[in-house]
């Protein structure tokens, strides 16, 4: 089962908390945001959930595998690279990144470690992507072979697929 917390639980944050909760696959098990109407909305959802304003402190809890980014796209960059460098497997929210380069050295870094996995999902039709991106991080199958970069993009919004990068 993967452990997952959601940073960022303001426009989009709330649909990937719901959508990544898929029973015996994944448990939501943090939720993160710096406004504090935000944290109170994401308590009163999901009282049994950890609840925190601290990004960094999210990012770094033992009990998270993997962080789901749904913060403006300017915090893409840093948070994914914390995530990654704690050894996290990453879902980030469109826009990946503001520049190409940011998204090179993202992409770079999750390489560098071959047992994790980033994803960006578009955010058409979520919870199918999500449920899949979860599949292929907990079961290690899908599109990519064990020799194969551990990066995978959610591409398109009329394909059904997972490209690689």
């Amino acid at each position: 089962m993967i452990r997952i917390a959601v940073v960022g639980f303001g426009y989009w944050g709330p649909n990937l908390a719901r959508n990544l909760l898929i029973p015996d696959r994944s448990e939501l098990v943090a939720i993160c945001d710096t406004d504090p109407k935000q944290t109170h909305l994401a308590g009163t959802l999901y009282p049994n959930v950890r609840i925190s304003r601290s990004a960094e402190e999210t990012i770094e809890a033992t009990d998270v595998d993997a962080i789901a980014l749904a913060t403006p796209a300017q915090s893409h960059f840093e948070l994914a690279l914390a995530a990654l460098k704690a050894g996290k497997h990453v879902l980030i929210s469109k826009p990946m990144t503001e520049t190409s380069e940011q998204a090179a050295k993202l992409i770079e870094e999750a390489n560098r470690r071959s047992s994790i996995q980033m994803l960006f999902g578009k955010s058409a039709r979520a919870s199918v992507r999500a449920r899949l991106a979860i599949s292929i991080i907990t079961t290690r199958s899908g599109p990519t072979s064990a020799d194969s970069a551990r990066t995978l993009a959610c591409c398109g919004i009329w394909r059904s697929t997972i490209c690689r990068f």
